[in-house]
């Protein structure tokens, strides 16, 4: 009778609420959606997140014929119960930690219990489901204009198909897929992604293995958080990652995933990549010429892994952002750089363990304006370090060992429009030497150990 009570009195809340083209019913406490529930021609935009539904009825969304955004993120009902009419025009679905396998449990009402007490024990019993489960894709999951698909923070393992061959017979406007932070073991819908499909998101899942014969008009994919150290050869497939045809490819991240390996064909077919993301891995060299087929990159991240040199770059034209911080690179010379850098703006050598820069490291770097050599191991810097053709305009030299403001050398950034020297334990503070900055220049002494 409660229940029933409950139910009721949300009905009649929800036809009283309707008055415009979205709704938000987030965080009321939620159990069960069913009819009646809400019928409203002009109605776009709903949500329903961060409550408490475990029964979804399968017409429950038939009444809505113009929902356009349909949010159930942070909810526990089964993936088997979202049915949907292929008249939907439904375009944006969030679905984050909100589906489990079928329920296995009894998830129904005791009458004599309270609606505090009966959102603990639907808590728990969430709490408790914290196992694997695949999904399935059926004709009723058919959504013509459906464009951003979210179903991160689960535990699924494996998505599968029944009655249909692929997900672009369902949803053939699919644009963005968000599948990260779940427990996939494997990723068939590599072989037959979605023509439509422009950004895949499989990061922090259980992936030991990436193989796509063609990415088709993927644009950003990330498999960050996956376990994987070999980037492979093309001709040459190995367990790890191998991208083929991967021509649309614009945005690569590929960090925490224990690689270790790259060979020298790895990046053959991202010639239109503009940014590449390899930080948080163990690689410690590049095969030579490796890095040469990433015509198109602007923006490069190889930051903590196990560099002990500068890689060789070469025939990158158009990067303008290179960040190798923490890695254990210990000196730059005059071959440190290539002169195919003409377009390189910002460069990061952060927190590795340097020592020694040549004069001349940066000659060939015209475009440099920002550069960061903080918590290095530098005591002094040799006087034309600076070279006169580089517009550098921003530097951290902070937590180094430098001990005077001479060993910094910096008479020849005509242009510096910042630098933080905090960090170090300058034994003497002769401003003067300063005052070759330019006059409008910011000088951080922020942290300077005494």
């Amino acid at each position: 009778m409660r229940s029933l009570l409950i139910f009721s009195l949300w009905c009649l809340f929800v036809q009283d609420s309707i008055g415009g083209d979205s709704l938000d019913f987030s965080g009321m406490g939620i159990a069960t959606l069913r009819k009646p529930f809400i019928s409203d021609e002009h109605l776009t935009d709903l949500n329903l997140s961060h409550n408490h539904i475990w029964n979804v009825s399968s017409d429950v969304f038939e009444d809505l014929p113009s929902l356009v955004y349909l949010n159930l993120s942070h909810n526990f009902f089964p993936f088997s119960q979202l049915k949907f009419k292929n008249t939907s025009v439904l375009e944006t679905l969030v679905l984050d930690e909100a589906v489990v396998g079928d329920l296995d449990f009894d998830v129904t009402y005791f009458e004599e219990e309270t609606l505090e007490d009966e959102y603990n024990r639907l808590r728990e019993t969430k709490a408790k489901h914290n196992y694997g489960f695949d999904i399935t894709f059926t004709q009723d999951w058919t959504l013509p204009k459906l464009k951003h698909l979210y179903l991160r923070g689960h535990n699924i393992e494996h998505i599968k198909f029944a009655g249909v061959d692929a997900l672009d017979l369902l949803m053939p406007e699919i644009s963005h897929l968000y599948l990260s932070n779940n427990k996939l073991i494997t990723f068939d819908l590599e072989k037959t992604l979605p023509m439509s499909l422009q950004e895949l998101y499989l990061d922090d899942n259980k992936l030991t293995n990436f193989d796509a014969d063609n990415l088709n008009n993927v644009a950003v994919l990330a498999l960050d958080g996956n376990k994987m150290s070999n980037f492979c050869d093309i001709n040459e497939p190995c367990k790890g990652i191998t991208l083929k045809h991967s021509y649309s490819l614009e945005v690569l991240s590929v960090s925490r995933m224990g690689l270790e390996n790259i060979v020298p064909d790895a990046f053959k077919f991202l010639v239109n990549l503009i940014k590449l993301d390899l930080s948080d891995n163990g690689i410690n060299s590049f095969p030579s010429n490796a890095l040469s087929d990433l015509l198109s990159i602007k923006i490069l991240f190889i930051d903590n892994n196990v560099l002990e040199a500068v890689p060789e770059i070469k025939n990158l034209n158009h990067l303008e952002k290179l960040s190798l911080s923490k890695n254990l690179i210990s000196e730059l010379t005059e071959n440190s750089f290539s002169g195919d850098l003409k377009q390189l703006k910002s460069l990061n050598l952060s927190s590795n363990i340097i020592t020694s820069i040549s004069s001349g490291a940066f000659d060939k770097l015209g475009s440099l304006e920002e550069l960061d050599l903080s918590k290095n191991l530098l005591y002094t810097l040799p006087n034309d370090w600076i070279p006169d053709n580089v517009n550098l305009q921003y530097l951290q030299l902070k937590e180094n060992f430098f001990q005077n403001f001479s060993s910094l050398a910096l008479g020849r950034a005509k242009n510096l429009k910042y630098v933080s020297i905090g960090g170090n334990r300058f034994s003497a503070m002769d401003v003067g030497l300063l005052a070759e900055l330019p006059k409008t220049a910011i000088i951080d002494f922020e942290n300077t150990l005494p």
